[in-house]
């Protein structure tokens, strides 16, 4: 995934990025084949399931420094435990935004003794990735509102897919309990709307937030974003598994067909010219070089561009644009 030709410091950042990709995509298969062999019994005790949780938490924490610079990564991060939290505690005490249901005690310490702790995490965890495969299936072209609100609704569609096969087996192990069982194996479809809506508020406040205070854009090169897209895979394939082991297996085959065919699209708008292209503002659009050609692994700042169209050092922003169209800012992410 990264290049030798990368400075120290870019190397340095993507290699333990790609370490913790590939420590926890490994703790995932070995619990998922722990489980197939009645190693490990289901339901897992929390303080398993938070180590689970964590290690992919700290990847897309990572990651999201790495693609937007840190500013822009808790920013995210931020809205994804505010926006969960909220909407997760009304939810609970309502049964508006998802359905009535409750949660247990085997996802641990609640937050007022009505979110357990763990769950903005896995919002953050599962949304991230989401968002990473919508910006690169949504043209740079488009009218730049129109663009946060189709960035904002595919991700949240993404993410919804992937529940299609967490969401059973939560359920079937007993992490929360639905009041009323649902048509779509004891889950409620409100839920999904819930998922959602929860997941498009996340994405919609934090592309809106960031384009109006921060001035800065994503701009993680193709071979770095596939790692977040493999990341999605890793979770969506996990939990088919343990759904398949659960005699599942509806929800399995669909989750199985949703997380690979949203992978499959994310890897096809990386492999192919509809990636970003680079430029200085206000270049006409000979001579771009596509941003996967120049960086490999890292962000982006006007240190990493030199052979990239760049004027040197200190020149002005870069924008990101796809075929014959302008995109956002690029420059001076947060290291």
């Amino acid at each position: 995934m990264c290049k030798a030709d990368m400075t120290g410091n870019a190397m340095t950042r993507c290699r333990q990025t790609e370490f913790f990709f590939w420590c926890y995509s490994m703790l995932y298969a070995g619990i998922v084949l722990a489980v197939w062999f009645e190693v490990v019994e289901v339901p897992l005790r929390w303080p398993l399931t938070l180590s689970l949780l964590l290690l992919p938490f700290v990847f897309a924490v990572l990651h999201a420094s790495r693609s937007m610079g840190w500013r822009h990564g808790m920013l995210l991060l931020f809205l994804s435990v505010a926006v969960s939290l909220f909407l997760e505690s009304v939810g609970v005490l309502t049964g508006v935004v998802f359905g009535s249901y409750r949660y247990t005690t085997l996802l641990g310490p609640c937050f007022l003794g009505l979110v357990p702790y763990m769950i903005p995490m896995a919002w953050f965890t599962l949304v991230y990735p989401s968002y990473v495969i919508a910006e690169w299936l949504i043209p740079a072209q488009w009218i730049p509102w129109q663009r946060r609100l189709a960035v904002a609704a595919l991700g949240a569609t993404v993410v919804t897919g992937v529940d299609m096969a967490v969401d059973p087996v939560m359920v079937a192990a007993g992490g929360w309990v639905w009041q009323v069982r649902g048509v779509f194996f004891g889950v409620p479809a409100h839920n999904y709307f819930g998922w959602w809506l929860t997941a498009f508020v996340m994405i919609g406040s934090f592309l809106y937030s960031s384009d109006t205070r921060l001035k800065k854009s994503f701009g993680c090169s193709a071979s770095f974003a596939r790692l977040a897209m493999f990341s999605y895979a890793t979770i969506g394939f996990g939990a088919v598994g343990i759904a398949w082991h659960m005699r599942l297996e509806g929800p399995a085959l669909i989750g199985l067909s949703v997380t690979s065919g949203w992978v499959a699209a994310g890897l096809w708008a990386t492999s192919t010219k509809l990636g970003p292209l680079i430029t200085p503002n206000g270049a006409n659009n000979g001579g771009h070089r596509y941003l996967s050609e120049c960086v490999t692994g890292t962000i982006l700042s006007n240190s990493d561009m030199s052979g990239c169209n760049s004027s040197g050092r200190g020149s002005p922003a870069y924008s990101l644009s796809r075929e014959k169209g302008e995109g956002y800012e690029l420059s001076g992410f947060d290291d």
